[in-house]
Order: structure tokens, then C-alpha cells, then sequence
């Protein structure tokens, strides 16, 4: 986790509650930047054990709130905007058909 990445690498932490999904998206930079901040020491360089507790109304991680980043997607990724659907000819829908 202490490597510099470039481009920059992103984790998606999921978490099944009920009948939906929950998750915590962050980006590599600040998750090392919150685990500093607590003072955090990694027992080996190459791994790293991190715990989420999940509620209704919060997400506690690294004895924070990382509420912040239950799923925001929108903080690393752009609206993704489709271009409209080119139209099938007719002769090519009948050849799709079996």
C-alpha cells in the first residue's frame, strides 16, 4: 500500500446487508493518508488487515467514521453518458433472429 501508483488504484470494499449491497470506495492515497493519521503500524509490508463496521447510518473503519465513502462513487468516477443506440437494419434484425 506504500507504493506509489500511477495512475492513481482505487478499492471497492462490499459488504451484503439484507438485500442490498453496501460499499466503501477509496482511493489508495487516502486510504494510506487515514492510516497514518491513526498511527497504524502494518505487521508486514505486504498485507494489510483493515476492518469495516457497518450500520444503517454509519461506516466505522480505521476508528473513523468513513462514512464519507459508503458508496461514492461519484468522487473518482464522471457520469457515464452512453451514445445513443445506432439502428439495426431491418435485414440484419431478421439474421439475429433464430
Amino acid at each position: 500500500m506504500q507504493k506509489i501508483w500511477n495512475p492513481e488504484f482505487y478499492y471497492v470494499f462490499a459488504l451484503r446487508m439484507g438485500c442490498s449491497w453496501d460499499t466503501v470506495v477509496i482511493s489508495r492515497t487516502e486510504l494510506l493518508e487515514l492510516f497514518r493519521k491513526n498511527n497504524r503500524k502494518m505487521t508486514h509490508p505486504d498485507r494489510l488487515t483493515l476492518a469495516f463496521s457497518f450500520s444503517k447510518d454509519a461506516v466505522i473503519g480505521l476508528k473513523q467514521d468513513m462514512q464519507p465513502y459508503r458508496n461514492n462513487w461519484s468522487r473518482y468516477w464522471p457520469d457515464l453518458v452512453h451514445p445513443p443506440a445506432l439502428p439495426v437494419r431491418a435485414r440484419d434484425a431478421r439474421a439475429a433472429v433464430p
